[in-house]
């Protein structure tokens, strides 16, 4: 076969061309169709049924029973040091085993205080449930050597309110104050709480 007799090759271009054509014209037909979908979205699914349990809430355990009441205190009142007299801390070794022999001080003075007129709080929320509630009762606290409350008592108290005598004296039980000058002091605080007008 003579060069002249080989036939002639077609670039297949065209072909390509035309692959490409209708390649973009079916991707515009999707977009089209698609696109002119205005269907709304699905509604969400409906929420599931949560099923009551109809057992009754077990009863709220009693309160503890409120702390012995032996004393009245007024929390506009200065503390008093009671020095030897008044109640002893526990008994036995330990920094409050001869408590009432130690000299307090202005800073816990002040400290002592301000616990006692925190304690207006507890009063306010006992006049909620007893509108007619009023007295003073004092509250003998004992702080060791460290600024630690080794005890509080309740002594005198008119008030009458096991719920207001025990939230005062959380006041106080196992907090720090500012140290005593020296050993461990024992405090009356005197609080009176009345209905404010």
């Amino acid at each position: 076969m003579s060069a002249s007799e080989l036939p002639e090759k077609k670039s297949g271009s065209g072909m390509y061309i035309i692959g490409a054509l209708l390649l973009a014209a079916g991707i515009g037909a999707i977009v089209v169709l698609t696109g002119s979908d205005d269907k709304p979205p699905p509604p969400p699914p409906p929420p599931t049924a949560i099923q009551a349990d109809n057992t009754p809430p077990a009863p709220a355990p009693p309160p503890p029973p409120p702390p012995p009441v032996t004393a009245t205190a007024s929390a506009s009142a200065e503390p008093v040091a009671t020095g030897t007299g008044g109640p002893k801390g526990p008994p036995g070794p330990g920094a409050c085993s001869n408590c009432g022999q130690g000299k307090s001080n202005s800073s816990l003075d002040s400290a002592l205080r301000a616990a006692a007129g925190s304690a207006r709080g507890c009063y306010n929320r006992a006049l909620q449930k007893n509108a007619g509630a009023a007295g003073k009762l004092t509250v003998n606290v004992q702080v060791g050597p460290s600024g630690a409350v080794c005890g509080a008592s309740i002594s005198n108290d008119t008030v009458g309110s096991g719920e207001v005598s025990t939230c005062v004296l959380q006041r106080f039980q196992g907090k720090s104050f500012p140290k005593p000058d020296s050993g461990c002091v024992s405090v009356a605080i005197p609080m009176s709480f009345e209905v404010k007008q």
